[in-house]
């Protein structure tokens, strides 16, 4: 899974972007990895080829960088996330009395 990892990193998977530390477990940087490469090349592996040998023999005949960076993704309005609760006041919330049991 070593090899596999590296190889994945090597041709840019996914999108450009690292598939993590080949530390040898099929985490889910290293299936979005591969996942990646199936949407990308022409290939006749499946998700469930992973980890196996004719895999890795794939992934090391691959050359370049097979993955394409993602786009960058534009930021989200700042007035959407600071827009209030319709009803809600925070002032009158954080004035109520806390109740004191005894």
């Amino acid at each position: 899974m070593r090899e596999t990892q590296a190889a994945l990193n090597s041709i840019g998977c996914p999108d450009g972007r690292p598939a993590g530390r080949p530390d040898g477990i099929a985490g889910p940087r290293t299936r979005s990895a591969f996942a990646a490469y199936l949407a990308a090349a022409e290939t006749r592996l499946g998700a469930g080829d992973l980890g196996t040998a004719h895999a890795l023999e794939e992934l090391r005949r691959t050359s370049g960088k097979i993955c394409k960076p993602a786009p960058a993704s534009a930021p989200a309005p700042a007035a959407a996330a600071a827009a209030p609760l319709a009803g809600a006041s925070a002032i009158h919330w954080a004035r109520m009395p806390i109740p004191r049991f005894t």
